[in-house]
């Protein structure tokens, strides 16, 4: 019984701590890939790409944000080839992803992450190892 209510205690310590607060997400969870700033130390080049192509965009943008609500979108490409005598030979898909976060309340938000996976052509870069003859995935962007 005490080692049960010690358990417990432990379980909900951790729960009311800072992995509570900080959220249980990863590198690529939402919350990560909606802070800000891009991962480099000084003194690296920055640029304000693309930012200073399309200001107002941005500026909706921060609006929102000061509002609760934050997102994003990417777009991710995978291309592979192969001399093999099996198989396409080629297979190239794309993610594209939009994602963020809206506070609806002091206490509760909603976080969201949309993708549209998609191939182009006739094998998906998922399948392109078995189409070849290979015995494993040699990429996972596309199903």
């Amino acid at each position: 019984m005490l080692s049960k209510t010690l358990f417990l205690a432990t379980v909900l310590a951790c729960l009311t701590g800072s992995a509570f607060a900080q959220g249980l997400g990863g590198p690529s969870s939402v919350q990560t890939e909606l802070q800000p700033g891009d991962g480099l130390i000084e003194p690296q080049f920055r640029s304000n790409f693309p930012v200073n192509i399309a200001p107002r965009y941005f500026e909706l943008k921060e609006g929102w944000a000061e509002r609760g609500f934050s997102f994003n979108f990417d777009y991710l490409t995978l291309g592979q080839t192969s001399n093999s005598d099996l198989g396409q030979g080629d297979a190239t898909g794309g993610i594209f992803r939009i994602y963020g976060t809206w506070k609806a309340t002091e206490n509760g938000s909603l976080t969201f992450k949309l993708e549209d996976r998609h191939v182009y052509g006739d094998v998906a870069p998922q399948n392109f190892g078995f189409d070849g003859g290979a015995l494993s995935i040699t990429g996972t962007t596309c199903q």
